[in-house]
Protein backbone atom coordinates (compact mmCIF):
# COMPACT_ATOMS: atom_id res chain seq x y z
CA UNK A 1 0.00 0.00 0.00
CA UNK A 2 1.23 3.49 -0.84
CA UNK A 3 2.21 5.96 1.84
CA UNK A 4 0.40 9.30 1.85
CA UNK A 5 3.49 10.99 0.40
CA UNK A 6 3.71 8.40 -2.39
CA UNK A 7 -0.01 8.77 -3.10
CA UNK A 8 0.23 12.56 -3.37
CA UNK A 9 3.39 12.30 -5.50
CA UNK A 10 1.69 9.84 -7.85
CA UNK A 11 -1.38 12.08 -8.04
CA UNK A 12 0.84 15.05 -8.93
CA UNK A 13 2.70 12.92 -11.48
CA UNK A 14 -0.58 11.93 -13.16
CA UNK A 15 -1.57 15.58 -13.29
CA UNK A 16 1.77 16.65 -14.82
CA UNK A 17 1.73 13.83 -17.38
CA UNK A 18 -1.81 14.68 -18.46
CA UNK A 19 -0.87 18.31 -19.01
CA UNK A 20 2.20 17.29 -21.01
CA UNK A 21 0.11 14.84 -23.05
CA UNK A 22 -2.38 17.65 -23.73
CA UNK A 23 0.39 19.98 -24.89
CA UNK A 24 1.84 17.27 -27.15
CA UNK A 25 -1.58 16.51 -28.68
CA UNK A 26 -2.14 20.24 -29.28
CA UNK A 27 1.24 20.57 -31.04
CA UNK A 28 0.52 17.54 -33.24
CA UNK A 29 -2.99 18.80 -33.95
CA UNK A 30 -1.66 22.18 -35.07
CA UNK A 31 0.98 20.48 -37.24
CA UNK A 32 -1.65 18.30 -38.93
CA UNK A 33 -3.89 21.31 -39.64
CA UNK A 34 -0.88 23.27 -40.98
CA UNK A 35 0.01 20.41 -43.34
CA UNK A 36 -3.61 20.16 -44.49
CA UNK A 37 -3.77 23.91 -45.13
CA UNK A 38 -0.43 23.89 -46.96
CA UNK A 39 -1.59 21.21 -49.40
CA UNK A 40 -4.94 22.97 -49.85
CA UNK A 41 -3.19 26.22 -50.78
CA UNK A 42 -1.45 24.44 -53.68
CA UNK A 43 -4.76 23.55 -55.34
CA UNK A 44 -6.61 26.42 -57.03
CA UNK A 45 -9.97 27.18 -55.42
CA UNK A 46 -12.71 25.22 -57.16
CA UNK A 47 -10.25 23.24 -59.28
CA UNK A 48 -12.09 20.04 -60.37
CA UNK A 49 -10.43 16.66 -60.75
CA UNK A 50 -9.52 16.26 -64.43
CA UNK A 51 -10.63 12.69 -65.04
CA UNK A 52 -8.28 10.94 -67.46
CA UNK A 53 -5.63 13.63 -67.17
CA UNK A 54 -2.15 12.71 -65.93
CA UNK A 55 -2.81 14.92 -62.86
CA UNK A 56 -5.89 12.94 -61.76
CA UNK A 57 -4.10 10.48 -59.44
CA UNK A 58 -1.98 13.22 -57.87
CA UNK A 59 -5.04 15.42 -57.34
CA UNK A 60 -6.99 12.59 -55.66
CA UNK A 61 -4.04 11.76 -53.38
CA UNK A 62 -3.75 15.41 -52.39
CA UNK A 63 -7.46 15.63 -51.53
CA UNK A 64 -7.28 12.44 -49.45
CA UNK A 65 -4.20 13.77 -47.62
CA UNK A 66 -6.01 17.05 -46.91
CA UNK A 67 -8.97 15.16 -45.45
CA UNK A 68 -6.86 12.74 -43.40
CA UNK A 69 -4.66 15.50 -41.98
CA UNK A 70 -7.69 17.64 -41.10
CA UNK A 71 -9.37 14.63 -39.47
CA UNK A 72 -6.21 13.80 -37.52
CA UNK A 73 -5.93 17.42 -36.36
CA UNK A 74 -9.53 17.38 -35.16
CA UNK A 75 -9.11 14.07 -33.29
CA UNK A 76 -5.89 15.25 -31.64
CA UNK A 77 -7.56 18.50 -30.57
CA UNK A 78 -10.36 16.47 -28.93
CA UNK A 79 -7.75 14.28 -27.23
CA UNK A 80 -5.96 17.36 -25.89
CA UNK A 81 -9.25 18.64 -24.46
CA UNK A 82 -9.85 15.29 -22.78
CA UNK A 83 -6.37 15.27 -21.21
CA UNK A 84 -6.86 18.81 -19.90
CA UNK A 85 -10.28 17.92 -18.52
CA UNK A 86 -8.86 14.91 -16.69
CA UNK A 87 -6.03 17.03 -15.29
CA UNK A 88 -8.53 19.64 -14.07
CA UNK A 89 -10.53 16.89 -12.37
CA UNK A 90 -7.43 15.72 -10.50
CA UNK A 91 -6.66 19.27 -9.38
CA UNK A 92 -10.19 20.15 -8.24
CA UNK A 93 -11.59 16.84 -7.04
CA UNK A 94 -12.25 16.56 -3.31
CA UNK A 95 -13.87 13.11 -3.53
CA UNK A 96 -12.55 10.29 -1.37
CA UNK A 97 -10.69 7.80 -3.56
CA UNK A 98 -10.21 4.20 -2.51
CA UNK A 99 -6.47 4.29 -3.28
CA UNK A 100 -5.93 7.21 -0.89
CA UNK A 101 -4.05 5.85 2.17
CA UNK A 102 -6.22 8.16 4.28
CA UNK A 103 -9.46 6.97 2.64
CA UNK A 104 -10.63 5.01 5.70
CA UNK A 105 -9.91 7.98 7.98
CA UNK A 106 -11.70 10.37 5.61
CA UNK A 107 -14.66 8.02 5.27
CA UNK A 108 -14.77 7.81 9.06
CA UNK A 109 -15.12 11.59 9.15
CA UNK A 110 -17.87 11.48 6.55
CA UNK A 111 -19.70 8.76 8.50
CA UNK A 112 -19.49 10.83 11.69
CA UNK A 113 -20.95 13.87 9.88
CA UNK A 114 -23.81 11.86 8.38
CA UNK A 115 -24.57 10.21 11.73
CA UNK A 116 -24.58 13.57 13.52
CA UNK A 117 -26.87 15.03 10.84
CA UNK A 118 -29.25 12.06 11.15
CA UNK A 119 -29.47 12.42 14.91
CA UNK A 120 -29.88 16.19 14.65
CA UNK A 121 -32.76 16.00 12.16
CA UNK A 122 -34.60 13.47 14.31
CA UNK A 123 -34.06 15.58 17.46
CA UNK A 124 -35.27 18.72 15.66
CA UNK A 125 -38.43 16.99 14.46
CA UNK A 126 -39.26 15.90 18.01
CA UNK A 127 -38.93 19.49 19.24
CA UNK A 128 -40.98 20.81 16.31
CA UNK A 129 -43.79 18.38 17.09
CA UNK A 130 -43.74 19.64 20.71
CA UNK A 131 -43.67 23.25 19.48
CA UNK A 132 -40.55 23.68 21.66
CA UNK A 133 -38.99 26.89 20.35
CA UNK A 134 -36.66 27.16 23.36
CA UNK A 135 -35.27 23.69 22.67
CA UNK A 136 -34.62 24.59 19.03
CA UNK A 137 -32.97 27.85 20.07
CA UNK A 138 -30.72 25.88 22.44
CA UNK A 139 -29.64 23.79 19.45
CA UNK A 140 -28.46 26.97 17.72
CA UNK A 141 -31.40 27.76 15.44
CA UNK A 142 -32.35 31.39 14.87
CA UNK A 143 -35.94 32.69 15.15
CA UNK A 144 -36.14 32.83 11.36
CA UNK A 145 -34.96 29.23 11.03
CA UNK A 146 -37.39 28.09 13.74
CA UNK A 147 -40.26 29.82 11.94
CA UNK A 148 -39.26 28.03 8.73
CA UNK A 149 -39.09 24.63 10.48
CA UNK A 150 -42.54 25.12 12.02
CA UNK A 151 -44.20 26.35 8.84
CA UNK A 152 -45.88 23.48 6.92
CA UNK A 153 -44.64 22.93 3.39
CA UNK A 154 -46.90 22.31 0.38
CA UNK A 155 -47.53 18.77 1.64
CA UNK A 156 -48.31 19.90 5.18
CA UNK A 157 -45.00 18.67 6.61
CA UNK A 158 -43.10 20.54 9.33
CA UNK A 159 -39.49 20.14 10.42
CA UNK A 160 -37.22 18.06 8.24
CA UNK A 161 -39.23 16.05 5.68
CA UNK A 162 -39.18 12.25 5.85
CA UNK A 163 -37.32 11.95 2.54
CA UNK A 164 -34.41 14.03 3.88
CA UNK A 165 -33.98 11.68 6.85
CA UNK A 166 -34.38 8.62 4.61
CA UNK A 167 -31.83 9.88 2.07
CA UNK A 168 -29.32 10.78 4.76
CA UNK A 169 -29.79 7.35 6.35
CA UNK A 170 -29.11 5.68 3.00
CA UNK A 171 -25.98 7.78 2.52
CA UNK A 172 -24.83 6.78 6.01
CA UNK A 173 -25.31 3.07 5.28
CA UNK A 174 -23.51 3.37 1.93
CA UNK A 175 -20.58 5.19 3.54
CA UNK A 176 -20.25 2.46 6.18
CA UNK A 177 -20.34 -0.28 3.53
CA UNK A 178 -17.80 1.55 1.42
CA UNK A 179 -15.47 1.95 4.41
CA UNK A 180 -15.64 -1.83 4.91
CA UNK A 181 -14.87 -2.47 1.22
CA UNK A 182 -11.96 -0.02 1.19
CA UNK A 183 -10.50 -1.55 4.35
CA UNK A 184 -10.68 -5.03 2.79
CA UNK A 185 -9.29 -3.76 -0.52
CA UNK A 186 -6.34 -1.94 1.04
CA UNK A 187 -5.49 -5.04 3.08
CA UNK A 188 -5.31 -7.24 -0.05
CA UNK A 189 -1.88 -8.02 -1.51
CA UNK A 190 -1.01 -6.66 -4.97
CA UNK A 191 0.11 -9.10 -7.67
CA UNK A 192 1.05 -9.23 -11.36
CA UNK A 193 0.31 -11.56 -14.26
CA UNK A 194 1.54 -11.81 -17.85
CA UNK A 195 -0.68 -13.06 -20.69
CA UNK A 196 0.64 -13.14 -24.29
CA UNK A 197 3.27 -10.57 -23.40
CA UNK A 198 0.71 -8.24 -21.80
CA UNK A 199 1.84 -7.34 -18.28
CA UNK A 200 -1.12 -6.91 -15.94
CA UNK A 201 -0.75 -5.36 -12.49
CA UNK A 202 -3.54 -5.96 -9.98
CA UNK A 203 -3.37 -3.35 -7.22
CA UNK A 204 -6.49 -3.61 -5.04
CA UNK A 205 -4.76 -1.47 -2.41
CA UNK A 206 -4.67 1.35 -4.99
CA UNK A 207 -8.01 0.41 -6.58
CA UNK A 208 -6.33 -0.03 -9.95
CA UNK A 209 -5.73 -2.63 -12.65
CA UNK A 210 -2.96 -1.65 -15.06
CA UNK A 211 -2.04 -3.31 -18.34
CA UNK A 212 1.05 -2.69 -20.44
CA UNK A 213 1.10 -4.06 -23.98
CA UNK A 214 4.39 -4.89 -25.74
CA UNK A 215 3.42 -2.65 -28.68
CA UNK A 216 0.88 0.01 -29.56
CA UNK A 217 -2.56 -1.60 -29.68
CA UNK A 218 -4.84 -1.51 -32.69
CA UNK A 219 -7.67 1.01 -32.86
CA UNK A 220 -10.26 -1.74 -32.27
CA UNK A 221 -8.52 -2.90 -29.09
CA UNK A 222 -8.07 0.70 -27.95
CA UNK A 223 -11.78 1.43 -28.41
CA UNK A 224 -12.78 -1.78 -26.62
CA UNK A 225 -10.56 -0.90 -23.66
CA UNK A 226 -12.12 2.56 -23.54
CA UNK A 227 -15.65 1.15 -23.62
CA UNK A 228 -14.82 -1.02 -20.63
CA UNK A 229 -13.43 1.72 -18.40
CA UNK A 230 -9.73 1.60 -19.29
CA UNK A 231 -7.90 4.84 -19.98
CA UNK A 232 -4.41 5.34 -21.35
CA UNK A 233 -2.09 6.50 -18.56
CA UNK A 234 0.92 8.44 -19.97
CA UNK A 235 2.81 8.10 -16.68
CA UNK A 236 2.48 4.31 -16.86
CA UNK A 237 2.64 4.02 -20.67
CA UNK A 238 -0.22 1.58 -20.46
CA UNK A 239 -3.91 1.32 -19.67
CA UNK A 240 -5.50 1.72 -16.26
CA UNK A 241 -8.96 1.05 -14.82
CA UNK A 242 -10.59 0.80 -11.42
CA UNK A 243 -10.07 -2.55 -9.74
CA UNK A 244 -13.27 -4.57 -10.16
CA UNK A 245 -14.39 -7.92 -11.54
CA UNK A 246 -15.57 -6.38 -14.83
CA UNK A 247 -12.21 -4.74 -15.54
CA UNK A 248 -10.38 -7.93 -14.54
CA UNK A 249 -12.47 -10.06 -16.91
CA UNK A 250 -12.08 -7.55 -19.77
CA UNK A 251 -8.30 -7.17 -19.61
CA UNK A 252 -7.68 -10.91 -19.24
CA UNK A 253 -9.95 -11.64 -22.21
CA UNK A 254 -8.31 -9.00 -24.40
CA UNK A 255 -4.83 -10.13 -23.35
CA UNK A 256 -5.78 -13.75 -24.11
CA UNK A 257 -6.81 -12.75 -27.65
CA UNK A 258 -3.91 -10.33 -28.14
CA UNK A 259 -1.55 -10.82 -31.07
CA UNK A 260 1.53 -8.62 -31.27
CA UNK A 261 1.47 -8.66 -35.07
CA UNK A 262 -1.94 -6.93 -35.00
CA UNK A 263 -0.54 -3.96 -33.09
CA UNK A 264 0.91 -0.72 -34.39
CA UNK A 265 4.62 -0.32 -33.80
Amino acid sequence: MLSQEEYEARRQKRYDHLLEAARKAERESQAAHTQSDAISSMIPLGQPILVGHYSEARHRRALETIRSKARKGYELAKLADEYRSRAASIEANTAIFSDDPQAIEKLGGKIAQLKARQERMKAVNKLVRKNDREGLAAMGYTDKQIDSLMTPDSCGRVGYPDYAITNNGAALRNARKRAERVAAMQATEDYTKEINGVKIEYSPSENRIRAKFPARVSKDVYNELRRNGFRYAPSFEGFSAYHNSGAKYTIERIAGEYKAEDSHV
